[in-house]
């Protein structure tokens, strides 16, 4: 239970990160003109960005396979 505490307090404060920072990820634009991707450990948060709000949406296994489905709608 610890561990799985102290992953998700890590995947929490590496999204806020780069939301400090700025960083704009690589865009998804094949499943929506607005999403954009940020791997990790092993993980790939998904996210868009809204004025000076950086908005998750999913965390997925880096190894799984995504597709529009996965997130519409968008919005």
């Amino acid at each position: 239970m610890e561990a799985a505490k102290s992953f998700v307090q890590d995947l929490t404060a590496k999204i806020y990160h780069l939301a400090e920072i700025g960083v704009t990820g690589s865009s998804r634009s094949w499943i929506d003109p607005d999403l954009r991707a940020f791997p990790y450990r092993d993980r790939c948060f998904y996210f868009t960005i809204k004025e000076d709000k950086l908005i998750l949406l999913r965390v997925i296994s880096g190894s799984q396979n995504i597709d529009q489905q996965d997130f519409s709608p968008l919005g």
